[in-house]
């Protein structure tokens, strides 16, 4: 399975890999969108939220293109955001999926940072 932002492949999988260990946090904000039907299990889950306008199709970007609206890049040190907006992350393998995210070893952060919803 593979996942597009803004017409570009930001991350790639198999499919049970993508959908219970996204690496980039669009899609884990992606899956997080989708309801269960289970109303327990529909209750416990944590929902990604994004922030922010989507960025029109057609504009350049320096860094990432998901940096303004990335929930991942607010937890993240000085360091880290600058390497964000100025450089475009690549797709890189990690395990079997690969992601174009230079953080994928933090994206676990998000679901310790976001209130259920």
């Amino acid at each position: 399975i593979a996942v597009m932002y803004l017409g570009r492949i930001i991350e790639y999988g198999p499919v049970a890999d993508v959908y219970e260990n996204p690496k980039h946090p669009y899609t884990r904000a992606l899956i997080s969108a989708v309801p269960v039907p289970d109303p327990e299990v529909e209750s416990k889950r944590t929902q990604v939220l994004l922030e922010g306008d989507l960025p029109a199709p057609t504009q350049e970007f320096t860094g990432c293109a998901f940096v303004s609206r990335c929930p991942l890049y607010k937890l993240l040190d000085a360091d880290a955001q600058a390497k964000c907006r100025e450089v475009s992350p690549e797709l890189r393998k990690v395990g079997e999926s690969a992601a174009a995210c230079h953080h994928t070893e933090n994206s676990g952060l998000l679901e310790k940072s976001h209130p259920t919803v």
